[in-house]
Formats: structure tokens, C-alpha cells, sequence
């Protein structure tokens, strides 16, 4: 089975970082790269053989355009990033965890940013997209980007959704992102939650609580850190024990987990193989610090072992 082309659209980001055991506050040298949970996704797509794209909006300022050479380094479509001139990309600064390996601090200074804006997508954007990715960080960004995603989720549509729900409190307005969150996940083929955002933006202590909130989700994935991952699917839910780890920083393993899942099930495998592909993936990017880990990991290697090599050129 040949995987469709996979259209990724969220807030292309850049991060700074200081380096190891040095802190924002003090630090005098500091690490650039690129960010965005739909952005992370992407590079995980491509780098596992996938024809993928990524839609957003960056400014015309030095940051947009690192945005754009990570992109087309790593193989990706850069064809539906639009530019804005009267508006910055986003940029984040993020301090390490440390020791801990899972308190990282996140500072957003994306208020205003060009994927805040009003841009559309194309038809050439949108052409010839068999599958699009979104998550709930992207819904958070301003009321322009909802419209967005549900015209990409809309009844109708030619392509196949995949959402993960992402919650970020620090960018929700007090009380929004309940309504907004389930009723894109309620539009789309594939939802991603994770147990503990379930039970804090809905109250849904139980995976079959949060297959309550959303019965007409063809395949919902359930996420519970270091226990056993669900997945629903033909109706019955099945189970996957993650891959043991030593975690250096929690941030970015959901978005790994996403893309080597959707890698797999989109090549036709099955939720066993397709759940210990997001594992593999996912315990990868959690050993390392950065948002999407080495490209060379041999994580990328194992799961591309299993899926046929992209068949559409660019």
C-alpha cells in the first residue's frame, strides 16, 4: 500500500535553548532550532520515507527562512509555507530540565505571530493531499487558525484527519479549550490523547470515558506515559506497552509517537506494529534533549525497516 501524501498545518516555531546545566537567566551562549508540534511531525514523516508537506505562515525574517531550509533539508514540501510581511514567526525559549527529565519551563513569545494571521491554503496547498495532520496547539493559536482547521476537518472532505490533542494550558484563554478540542476531535478519523489532558480538559478519568465524548471517532489512541497505551479501533479497544527508557526530556514525545504511528497504519499495517512504531519513536526523542531528536537515530532505521520507501517525487 502506498502512503497518501500527508499535509501537516500548524505554528511553524523557532526555539532557543541554553546550553546543558546553563540557565535563561545566565546563560551567555544559546542553541537555535525549529519547532511546532505539526512541524515535529513532519520531519519525523520524511525522515521515515513518507511524502509529506507542511502548511503555516512564517514572517520574512531570518527565522522564517531557517524555518524553511530545515524543512527542505529534511525532505520536506515546503510549497504551502506562506510568508507575511507584516508579522514575526514565532519563537519560544525553552529551559532544560536538568536532572529531572521532565520539568522543562516553556516561555512563547508567538502573540501576533504570521500563522496567527488570516493566510489561506491553496488548492495547490491542498493538492494531491490523501491525509492531513492538526493538533490542539494549532486551535490555540487564534480564533483565524480554528476557522482553519475545521474547514480542513469539514464533512465532505477528500482526504482522511489525523488530530492530536495537545493541550497547552499556558495558551488557552481560561476555559476555551474544552468546546473548541472536542469538537475538532469529534470531526476527525484519528484522535491522539493523552489520559492525563483527557482528565483535565474534560473530566474523562477513563479511556472509555473519553471514547464516550467522541463514539463517532473511527480510531481514538490513548496515551498514559510510562502504562500501557489503548487504541480503539473496529470496536474493541487493544493495548501496547511503551518501550522502557531513561527519560532526558518529555518534550516532543507525543509528536514522535503521532508520525511513527501514522507512518505505519497510513503504509497499511495493522495498530500492533503501528503502536510499537510510535514507542520506538517516541522513547527515542525522550532520550535526547531537542524536540524531534537526531535525524540519524537508529529508531528511524527500525521503523523504516517495515514500510515501503516513498514513491512520489519531488
Amino acid at each position: 500500500m502506498t502512503p497518501p501524501t500527508i499535509l501537516c498545518c500548524g505554528e511553524p516555531l523557532v526555539v532557543v535553548t541554553p546550553h546543558a546545566g546553563e540557565d535563561l537567566v545566565t546563560a551567555h551562549e544559546l542553541s537555535i532550532g525549529v519547532a511546532g508540534a505539526e512541524l515535529n511531525v513532519a520531519l519525523h514523516l520524511a525522515r521515515l520515507g513518507l511524502d509529506v508537506r507542511y502548511a503555516g505562515a512564517v514572517g520574512t525574517d531570518p527565522f522564517g527562512k531557517r524555518i524553511r531550509s530545515v524543512l527542505v533539508a529534511e525532505g520536506v514540501d515546503d510549497r504551502a509555507l506562506h510568508e507575511v510581511a507584516d508579522r514575526p514567526t514565532g519563537v519560544y525559549f525553552k529551559q532544560a530540565a536538568g536532572d529531572s527529565g521532565n520539568g522543562s519551563s516553556v516561555h512563547y513569545y508567538r502573540e501576533g505571530s504570521a500563522a496567527a494571521g488570516a493566510w489561506e491554503l491553496t488548492g495547490e496547498d491542498l493538492a494531491p493531499v490523501g491525509h492531513v495532520h492538526v493538533s490542539g496547539v494549532a486551535a490555540a493559536v487564534s480564533d483565524e487558525f480554528v476557522a482553519r482547521l475545521e474547514a480542513l476537518t469539514a464533512p465532505g472532505r477528500t482526504w482522511t484527519v489525523s488530530f492530536d490533542v495537545n493541550h497547552r494550558p499556558a495558551l488557552w484563554t481560561p476555559g476555551s479549550a474544552p468546546e473548541v478540542l472536542l469538537r475538532i476531535a469529534r470531526r476527525c478519523d484519528i484522535v491522539f490523547v493523552g489520559l492525563d489532558e483527557a482528565a483535565e480538559v474534560w473530566g474523562a478519568q477513563t479511556p472509555d470515558a473519553i471514547r464516550a465524548l467522541m463514539p463517532g471517532v473511527r480510531e481514538l489512541v490513548v496515551k498514559d506515559g510510562p502504562e500501557p497505551a489503548v487504541v480503539w479501533v473496529d470496536g474493541a479497544w487493544s493495548a501496547s506497552e511503551p518501550v522502557p527508557v531513561v527519560v532526558v526530556e518529555l518534550v516532543g514525545a507525543g509528536d514522535a509517537f503521532a508520525a511513527a504511528y501514522l507512518a505505519s497504519r497510513l503504509s497499511g499495517h495493522g495498530v500492533g506494529a503501528s503502536m510499537q512504531a510510535g514507542h520506538i519513536l517516541a522513547s527515542h526523542v525522550i532520550s535526547e534533549t531537542g524536540d524531534q531528536g537526531s535525524p540519524e537515530a537508529e529508531a528511524y532505521a527500525q521503523i523504516r525497516d517495515i514500510l515501503p520507501a516513498r514513491t512520489v517525487a519531488r
